[in-house]
């Protein structure tokens, strides 16, 4: 088996699931563990709720988890996800992280938008949950 490459951390704000990040991603990092998923789809599966993706590193996915990122988006929409709000920060390469991630949004069908700063973000989802 392999190790997980990259790290993820989760927290839950009212109806919004803060997701933390520092890539590049492999397929072991990328899984939900039963604990975090269960925790996460307790609190907001079941009514309209959305994520803030504050990503540091390379927020790039091997292709394999990228099929599995977009069946979990794909799954937390029926399950009441509105949107997503990205932060990149400390990005070298911003223009192709924000490409490589806004591909996997769309192919998603996940509503998205990226901001400089946290208020901007949440504002702006706060605004997609209340539609």
């Amino acid at each position: 088996m392999l190790h997980a490459h990259g790290e993820f951390n989760f927290k839950v704000e009212s109806d919004i699931l803060i997701l933390e990040g520092r890539g590049p991603w492999n397929v072991e990092a990328i899984s939900r563990s039963p604990e975090v998923e269960s925790e996460f789809q307790d609190k907001l599966y079941g009514n309209l709720w959305g994520v803030i993706c504050i990503f540091y590193g390379d927020p790039i996915l091997i292709p394999e988890a990228v099929d599995i990122l977009i069946k979990d988006i794909v799954r937390d929409r029926v399950n009441g996800r509105a949107a997503t709000a990205l932060i990149l920060e400390k990005q070298e390469s911003s223009k192709i992280s924000l490409t490589h991630i806004s591909q996997i949004l769309s192919t998603a069908g996940e509503p998205f938008k990226q901001f400089d700063h946290r208020g901007e973000a949440e504002k702006w989802l706060r605004s997609m949950i209340d539609q």
